[in-house]
């Protein structure tokens, strides 16, 4: 918060921009109490979602260091976005460099057996229309050696 003695209003607005978050003119000091509260307020929120954001990215690491270490392979799939998020481990269990295997559906479809593929689509269908309470299917996956 910036007090306006000596600031004309562009300077009050390039303070703005550069971060203030408010500014009281000397001559309406009774804008002052306010100010700071709503200030506090917003500084003590910013904190929270500060420490938020920072509980998330450490959670998130432990348990990708958990899935990691105990070996399992596993994919994300962001249906909105068609972004699909395949773990080294998953990569590394088929012979890949995770960037190797496109990061999208069909990057993994292509990866498996053909006979296979209807059953994998067909799994996916039933999840989908609420038939399966989760999505699961088992299935041969092309290694990079082009062994299954």
């Amino acid at each position: 918060m910036v007090g306006s003695a000596g600031l004309g209003e562009n300077d009050a607005v390039a303070l703005m921009k550069a971060g203030e978050h408010d500014y009281v003119m000397t001559d309406s000091l009774a804008r002052l109490p306010p100010a700071i509260k709503r200030e506090m307020s917003e500084a003590a929120q910013r904190r929270a979602h500060r420490l938020a954001v920072e509980a998330l990215r450490e959670s998130e690491e432990r348990w990708s260091f958990a899935l990691e270490g105990a070996g399992y392979g596993v994919s994300d799939w962001n249906i909105k976005t068609g972004h699909v998020l395949y773990s080294s481990c998953w990569a590394s269990m088929h012979g890949y460099d995770s960037n190797e295997i496109p990061a999208t559906v069909e990057g993994g479809m292509n990866l498996v057996h053909p006979d296979e593929l209807p059953l994998v689509r067909d799994a996916l269908r039933a999840y989908f229309a609420g038939a399966m309470p989760r999505y699961h299917s088992e299935h041969r996956i092309l290694g990079k050696d082009g062994s299954w």
